[in-house]
């Protein structure tokens, strides 16, 4: 087996920066891994292309993903030569490296909590339909974490493909739509310029996976514009009807996190109606039961509980399930306890203490 090292950050910048030429380009190789994630979680476009890649494949090595990156990019450019001759130089892992530490995901956070939710998840993944998770709660709460705790942690019966669905901006019309599902599912972007062929297209490749299996959606998490008809018409309309028409064994599953402001702006604007703020928690709300009162048949809605703070039992608990010793648990416990109590902090400790308090003695 393959093995990068620290010395080998700098060529697998340099060959990201050579294999991928645009933001959108390195947005959508980092959405294709296993969990998936998001360019603007580690730089940004205001940046130069060379600074982007040079982000990404240091955060990788830090968070203990880099080898997952350099495979993810190599499977996308396989034709690369500078991917080609870093995946040539690199050595042969040593056999003194504990097999179940290579197999340890790298997020042991994504198993914290949220027990009830992920009960509701479990129950609904067998049925036998079409479904929309929706996975909602307030910015702090991670309904985006939760949406990766899918990705990763969902049991593999029934039979299961995941597919990581982006949206760089948020799509204008059907046809982008389809384009994006496209693009997901690994239709070549040169037939989904037509919108009726991306259509029949998606529907296709929608179809050959369904021939034997579930399909998971995993969608970007919206954060803004939330009273919008064209979001609304994709679950209720668009999407339903291209399901409508595809004969299958298996039933897709969209997730669909959603995270509103902690605070509105609406008062702040003049507004006399939070309503009418399309950003604001109302609106928020207002999304999430249009999608529900829409009662498609096709695609009917689960909304999970609302996702709140982690109580202190919970907490305990993940800390007493850990795998780690007593001692550890403590400092796991301490770090935690260390931050303001709000989940995606509290997940970013554990993400980010994990390795040092598992290798104390």
């Amino acid at each position: 087996m393959k093995t990068l090292t620290s010395k080998e950050l700098t060529p697998l910048a340099e060959a990201l920066f050579d294999a991928f030429r645009s933001p959108n380009a390195l947005d959508r190789l980092l959405n294709s891994l296993d969990p998936p994630r998001r360019f603007d979680e580690f730089t940004s476009q205001s940046k130069s292309l060379k600074e982007n890649a040079y982000d990404i494949a240091g955060k990788a090595f830090e968070g203990g993903w880099a080898m997952r990156l350099l495979e993810g990019a190599r499977a996308a450019q396989p034709d690369n030569p500078l991917l080609r001759a870093l995946w040539d130089s690199l050595p042969e892992a040593g056999a003194q490296v504990p097999e179940a530490v290579s197999q340890r995901p790298d997020r042991p956070s994504l198993v914290c909590g949220r027990a009830t939710q992920w009960g509701e998840v479990c129950q609904c993944a067998p049925a036998t339909k079409h479904q929309l998770i929706l996975v909602a709660g307030a910015a702090g709460q991670a309904p985006l974490h939760f949406r990766d705790r899918i990705h990763v942690y969902l049991a593999t019966q029934p039979a299961r493909s995941m597919v990581a669905v982006h949206w760089p901006k948020r799509p204008a019309r059907a046809g982008a739509f389809y384009e994006a599902l496209g693009l997901a599912l690994n239709v070549p972007a040169a037939m989904l310029v037509d919108e009726s062929v991306s259509k029949e297209k998606v529907r296709e490749a929608i179809s050959q996976r369904l021939a034997g299996q579930n399909v998971i959606l995993l969608h970007d998490v919206i954060t803004l514009k939330f009273s919008d008809e064209r979001l609304v018409k994709y679950y209720t309309e668009w999407l339903p009807e291209l399901l409508q028409t595809v004969p299958n064994a298996g039933k897709v599953k969209c997730v669909q996190p959603i995270e509103w402001p902690t605070e509105s702006n609406w008062k702040k604007l003049g507004v006399d109606n939070a309503l009418e703020d399309p950003n604001s928690h109302e609106s928020a709300l207002a999304l999430i039961e249009r999608l529900k009162t829409a009662k498609s048949p096709i695609l009917p809605v689960v909304e999970l509980d609302e996702l709140i703070d982690l109580t202190t039992k919970e907490l305990q608990d993940f800390v007493e399930n850990s795998g780690l010793e007593e001692p550890q648990q403590k400092t796991m416990l301490s770090a935690i306890q260390s931050v303001p109590p709000v989940p995606v902090k509290i997940f970013d400790t554990i993400d980010a203490n994990w390795s040092e308090v598992e290798a104390a003695q």
